[in-house]
């Protein structure tokens, strides 16, 4: 009797064991992806991973958003994520470029454990999805000129080019102004050396 309420306990203990881990790996098979991945999950981005930082149990992946499909709008964004969990292929490296799916937490964004998030050569069906749905992000570096500044560049320039013909223009008209007065001083000059010539000439 007493071996068998031993044995009772013991079968009890390893179902209770083993049922956790059993759960947690089938919840993972049935990673959300898609539109039941985009409203499961609070921020989706492609991340490329410019640092990881070690703390206890998690990781902190400092990542640069490429391109963002759902909430997050920042450049530069810090992600925690479980050391041995990361992606479908394993924690994030650094220098790879990922399709995150995360969650907002109190201390801010997390790539939970049993996340899609997966390597982006391994992600075209997702991203084939998500094509419509980008969301502006504010970039940190200098931002690109507008249009209109590019508009009034170009004005600017046209009138620099018409500044600059036009005092070509005044320039060239001086310059023919200025050697017309030379031959007509030189033609008057020598119009007076020859009467001079002539009278003396007669004197004589």
């Amino acid at each position: 009797m007493k071996k068998g309420i031993v044995l009772v306990l013991v079968s009890i203990f390893i179902v209770l064991m083993i049922s956790p881990t059993t759960t947690y790996a089938l919840s993972c098979v049935e990673m959300p992806t898609g539109e039941k991945g985009y409203e499961t999950y609070d921020g989706i981005i492609i991340g490329q991973v410019e640092d990881v930082i070690r703390e206890k149990d998690n990781n902190v992946i400092k990542l640069k958003v490429i391109k963002s499909f759902k909430k997050i709008e920042d450049e530069q964004i810090s992600v925690k994520e479980n050391i041995t969990w990361g992606s479908l292929s394993g924690p994030s490296e650094i220098g790879d470029e990922y399709l995150y799916y995360l969650k907002e937490g109190v201390f801010g964004w997390e790539n939970p454990l049993c996340s899609p998030t997966m390597r982006i050569a391994d992600s075209a069906e997702e991203l084939t999805f998500l094509q419509d749905k980008e969301v502006p992000i504010k970039r940190i570096s200098a931002p690109t000129q507008s249009p209109s500044d590019n508009n009034e560049s170009a004005e600017l320039s046209s009138d620099d080019k018409t500044n600059q013909t036009g005092k070509i223009d005044d320039s060239t008209s001086k310059s023919s102004t200025n050697w017309t007065g030379i031959v007509i001083i030189v033609g008057l000059a020598g119009g007076v050396m020859f009467v001079l010539w002539r009278l003396w000439s007669a004197r004589k």
